[in-house]
């Protein structure tokens, strides 16, 4: 499965019972304010870069990885 597949079938109530429903509303409001760009993006993985941290996602959610030191 294409990661947008992946995504596509998410929605942010399904987000928010995977996370947070805090979490999720702050990526929203984080996108929106242009704290966080997509820098990359193809059918097999996404760059992400938010408060300075660079969060690289692929179809397995359980492999991104992240610049921060948590």
């Amino acid at each position: 499965m294409t990661l947008k597949a992946m995504l596509d079938v998410h929605d942010e109530g399904a987000l928010a019972a995977l996370a947070s429903v805090g979490l999720v509303r702050r990526a929203g409001r984080d996108l929106e304010a242009g704290k966080a760009q997509i820098e990359a993006r193809d059918d097999t993985a996404a760059t992400v870069v938010a408060d300075g941290q660079t969060v690289t996602l692929g179809p397995d959610l359980s492999g991104a990885t992240c610049s921060c030191p948590a």
